[in-house]
Protein backbone atom coordinates (compact mmCIF):
# COMPACT_ATOMS: atom_id res chain seq x y z
CA UNK A 1 0.00 0.00 0.00
CA UNK A 2 2.84 2.40 0.78
CA UNK A 3 4.32 1.91 -2.71
CA UNK A 4 0.95 2.67 -4.29
CA UNK A 5 0.70 5.90 -2.29
CA UNK A 6 4.21 6.93 -3.43
CA UNK A 7 3.26 6.24 -7.03
CA UNK A 8 0.03 8.23 -6.70
CA UNK A 9 1.97 11.15 -5.18
CA UNK A 10 4.51 11.05 -8.02
CA UNK A 11 1.75 11.04 -10.64
CA UNK A 12 -0.02 13.91 -8.89
CA UNK A 13 3.25 15.89 -8.81
CA UNK A 14 3.85 15.33 -12.53
CA UNK A 15 0.32 16.34 -13.47
CA UNK A 16 -0.11 19.34 -11.16
CA UNK A 17 3.40 20.75 -10.74
CA UNK A 18 5.19 19.70 -13.93
CA UNK A 19 2.08 19.85 -16.18
CA UNK A 20 2.87 16.43 -17.65
CA UNK A 21 -0.05 14.18 -18.55
CA UNK A 22 -0.35 10.93 -20.46
CA UNK A 23 -1.53 12.91 -23.46
CA UNK A 24 1.18 15.60 -23.60
CA UNK A 25 4.31 13.92 -22.21
CA UNK A 26 5.76 13.22 -25.68
CA UNK A 27 5.38 16.84 -26.76
CA UNK A 28 7.35 18.69 -24.10
CA UNK A 29 9.62 21.56 -25.09
CA UNK A 30 12.87 19.57 -25.13
CA UNK A 31 14.80 20.39 -28.26
CA UNK A 32 17.17 17.46 -27.89
CA UNK A 33 19.14 15.14 -25.63
CA UNK A 34 20.80 18.04 -23.78
CA UNK A 35 17.45 19.32 -22.49
CA UNK A 36 16.44 15.83 -21.39
CA UNK A 37 19.70 15.27 -19.51
CA UNK A 38 19.33 18.67 -17.82
CA UNK A 39 15.77 17.79 -16.72
CA UNK A 40 16.84 14.41 -15.33
CA UNK A 41 19.83 15.88 -13.48
CA UNK A 42 17.67 18.63 -12.00
CA UNK A 43 15.33 15.99 -10.53
CA UNK A 44 18.33 14.70 -8.57
CA UNK A 45 19.41 18.17 -7.47
CA UNK A 46 22.24 18.51 -10.00
CA UNK A 47 21.60 22.04 -11.22
CA UNK A 48 23.84 24.80 -12.51
CA UNK A 49 23.46 26.58 -9.17
CA UNK A 50 24.42 23.44 -7.21
CA UNK A 51 27.51 22.87 -9.36
CA UNK A 52 28.58 26.50 -9.04
CA UNK A 53 28.14 26.32 -5.27
CA UNK A 54 30.26 23.17 -4.91
CA UNK A 55 32.97 24.50 -7.25
CA UNK A 56 32.97 27.93 -5.65
CA UNK A 57 32.92 29.75 -8.97
CA UNK A 58 30.37 30.98 -11.48
CA UNK A 59 29.78 29.44 -14.88
CA UNK A 60 29.89 25.65 -15.00
CA UNK A 61 29.44 25.41 -18.79
CA UNK A 62 26.16 23.54 -18.38
CA UNK A 63 24.31 25.68 -20.94
CA UNK A 64 27.05 25.23 -23.53
CA UNK A 65 27.06 21.45 -23.05
CA UNK A 66 23.24 21.31 -23.19
CA UNK A 67 23.16 23.32 -26.43
CA UNK A 68 25.90 21.17 -27.96
CA UNK A 69 24.01 17.95 -27.17
CA UNK A 70 20.78 19.46 -28.49
CA UNK A 71 22.55 20.33 -31.73
CA UNK A 72 24.05 16.90 -32.38
CA UNK A 73 21.08 14.91 -30.99
CA UNK A 74 17.97 16.99 -31.78
CA UNK A 75 14.41 15.76 -31.38
CA UNK A 76 11.95 16.09 -34.21
CA UNK A 77 9.11 18.37 -33.22
CA UNK A 78 5.60 16.94 -33.18
CA UNK A 79 2.36 18.73 -32.55
CA UNK A 80 0.40 17.47 -29.58
CA UNK A 81 -2.87 15.81 -30.56
CA UNK A 82 -6.05 17.55 -29.48
CA UNK A 83 -7.65 14.39 -28.11
CA UNK A 84 -6.78 10.88 -27.03
CA UNK A 85 -8.56 9.60 -30.16
CA UNK A 86 -6.00 11.39 -32.33
CA UNK A 87 -3.19 9.90 -30.23
CA UNK A 88 -4.54 6.38 -30.84
CA UNK A 89 -4.95 6.93 -34.59
CA UNK A 90 -1.39 8.25 -34.88
CA UNK A 91 0.24 4.98 -33.79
Amino acid sequence: MEDRKKLDNAIQHLEEIEDITQLNYKYRDSEGVGDTIAKVFSKFGVTEEAIEKTQGKTGCGCDKAREFLNTIFPYGKKEAPQSEAEETNEE
